[in-house]
């Protein structure tokens, strides 16, 4: 709620006691983003990304603002002028490929003084551009900020001052034109806000700073939690131990709990245990304190019976996770621990959670089942999986958790979604393009996996620009039987694309890869005379099984042929057989699972876009 608030406030505070004017046509925009080590490395891409769209929303109306970019710390940088670019994708290019973390200490000050000498020296009389400085800062000042900004805004020039993190809204106000400044607990709140840019960029443009009557602005903070610990996590425990056991275990739950930021608007605990039977502890839908589940860990004793561990996977995403925050963007994170193989299957319980959004950690220890604990786990299982000899080494891996907790939570908190973003505005370049997809549509392959595979498909063309004379997609499903689902010249929008994908039904039958690549052969040619041959083309092959016939020499002609192949293998793909289809390993990806395909979507769009997919056959 605090969030929505502040999103509120975001939009209407430059709207209140202050005297609107007509719009000039056109302005002049300074960035002036925080590089310190206050931001820190590891939210730095979430900076970049935001720097992305808000180039992206201001340059949706060509000529209409000049944009220049500056990063700082102890110094000013900066990236480039007001009359350096004069379209969007050489900026956003540019921030993808020059715009690296600087470090240092922060001197908002400073930078302030220098952005006066580089960008605005003199006052703006007779202009007929408005003078736009917006500052991203994350931390208190080192230096005085009042004085350099009433310096900036006696010449003319608006301030939006927009904090994160450290920086207190007091700061903000006395950088900024009145009403014009806003804190966010993180960048990825900052983030949600890009949108809203242009808005607020058009009313402090309308805003006569002569007119302005000062009022107070209080901006509503959220919670900050340590470390920015924002979770849902719910510990599932085999609780048919001994009692000496049972001890490891409750040290490494105690440890792992305190160390962890729990509270209503943070972190969240779940607790399950299980033998024969499940036992739901605490849900994630209560109002519970760090000291109620400190509690109920200490209160955990030993219980016979059998480890049905499916089951209680299945009640845990039945009935803790149906209480989660995943509706708010909250990370979701489930952690098994067990000694034993699972009487029950535990492959499917573990796919429905998965599914639904929730990270898996598997922690085995004793005689547990090392292919169990990887399927259930997600993806890849080096850094999901753990199997410990003895139970006494339990407590001694509650730090390696930690970090590994702390890491998963910030990697959605500040990287997964700003890294798409990142990689999107990356495929810019790649302007043109003709991609086939070969489905596997055989018998092996049950209903709901294969709705995982269009799942994949539809996030992949996501990530593209599509368009008859930009990136076009075709699709054909395979077994024993051939079928040309649409071709690249069918759909020419993303719309139109995920409508098709979803219509795709499953036609069952043998694995013929072989005869799959031979088919693919003249709809290439025709893709090339389509196009005169000027665009790279490039085919995704995603199977589950061993191919019936050979792969080898159909792939070699397709590549031949200038088809850049990348072959996905799921299960029980053939690993050498992809390496024969693709050509190169590089271009070889496996997962056990399917609903792990998501994960790897990233890193086959970014070797399509990069040099590195184009031209190398």
């Amino acid at each position: 709620m605090k969030m929505l608030m502040t999103l509120f406030l975001f939009l209407i505070g430059s709207q209140t006691s202050v005297t609107q004017t007509p719009a000039p046509t056109s302005a002049d925009i300074v960035l002036l983003v925080d590089s310190s080590n206050s931001l820190g490395n590891k939210a730095f891409p979430s900076m970049k990304s935001f720097i992305s769209k808000m180039i992206g929303h201001l340059t949706a109306t060509p000529n209409q603002y000049r944009i220049a970019l500056a990063q700082y710390s102890d110094d000013l940088h900066v990236e480039f002028l007001l009359d350096t670019y004069k379209a969007k994708n050489p900026m956003l290019n540019y921030v993808k490929k020059n715009v690296v973390f600087k470090g240092g200490s922060v001197k908002t000050g400073n930078a302030l003084r220098e952005v006066h000498k580089t960008f605005f020296k003199g006052p703006a009389s007779g202009r007929d551009k408005e003078r736009i400085l917006v500052v991203l800062t994350s931390g208190a000042s080192e230096d005085a900020v009042v004085e350099p900004a009433k310096i900036l805004k006696s010449d003319g020039v608006k301030i939006i001052a927009m904090g994160i993190q450290d920086v207190s809204p007091e700061e903000l106000q006395s950088m900024a034109t009145p009403q014009f400044s806003y804190k966010f607990r993180t960048v990825r709140d900052l983030s949600m806000s890009s949108q809203n840019l242009t808005k607020i960029i058009e009313d402090v443009i309308q805003t006569d700073i002569n007119g302005i009557i000062p009022t107070d602005i209080t901006v509503p903070e959220r919670e900050v939690c340590k470390s920015d610990s924002v979770a849902d996590i719910v510990f599932i425990v085999d609780e048919g131990v001994s009692k000496p056991k049972a001890e490891d275990i409750k040290k490494f739950l105690q440890d792992t709990v305190s160390f962890l930021d729990v509270r209503k608007n943070c972190t969240k605990i779940g607790l399950v245990t299980y033998s024969s039977e499940s036992h739901v502890l605490s849900l994630l839908s209560e109002e519970t304190n760090k000291t109620t589940i400190l509690q109920k860990i200490q209160d955990f004793s030993p219980r016979e019976g059998k480890a049905n561990t499916g089951a209680a996977i299945k009640v845990t995403r039945q009935r803790v996770f149906s209480g989660s925050r995943k509706a708010q963007g909250i990370e979701q994170i489930a952690i098994l621990i067990t000694h034993r193989p699972s009487e029950d299957n535990v492959s499917e319980a573990a796919h429905d959670l998965r599914r639904t959004g929730v990270t898996v950690f598997t922690i085995g220890i004793e005689n547990a089942d090392y292919t169990q604990l990887t399927q259930i786990a997600s993806y890849p299982r080096q850094q999901y999986v753990t199997k410990l000899t003895a139970f006494s080494d339990l407590p001694k891996k509650a730090r390696t958790l930690q970090k590994k907790l702390l890491n998963q939570i910030q990697d959605k908190l500040y990287v997964q979604s700003e890294r798409k973003e990142l990689l999107k505005a990356g495929c810019v370049d790649t302007e043109e393009a003709d991609i086939y997809v070969l489905i596997d549509g055989s018998t092996s392959i049950s209903p709901a996996p294969f709705g995982d595979i269009k799942t994949f498909l539809k996030e992949v063309i996501k990530m593209f620009n599509i368009g008859p004379n930009k990136v076009r997609f075709g699709a054909v499903q395979f077994s024993h039987h051939k079928r040309l689902e649409f071709e690249l010249d069918e759909y020419s929008n993303t719309n139109d694309l995920e409508r098709a994908i979803d219509n795709i039904r499953q036609i069952y039958g043998d694995t013929h890869i072989g005869e799959a690549l031979t088919f693919m052969q003249p709809l290439f040619k025709r893709a090339r005379e389509q196009r005169a041959g000027r665009v790279p083309c490039y085919l995704i092959v995603l199977t589950d099984g061993e191919s019936h016939d050979s792969v080898k020499e159909p792939a070699e002609r397709l590549r031949n042929e200038k088809v850049n192949i990348y072959a996905i293998g799921i299960k029980g793909a053939n690993e050498a057989q992809l390496h024969e289809i693709a050509g190169s390993k590089s271009r070889t990806f496996f997962v056990q699972e399917f609903d792990s395909l998501k994960n790897i979507k990233n890193e086959i769009v970014q070797k399509i876009c990069s040099k590195e997919g184009k031209g190398k056959f």
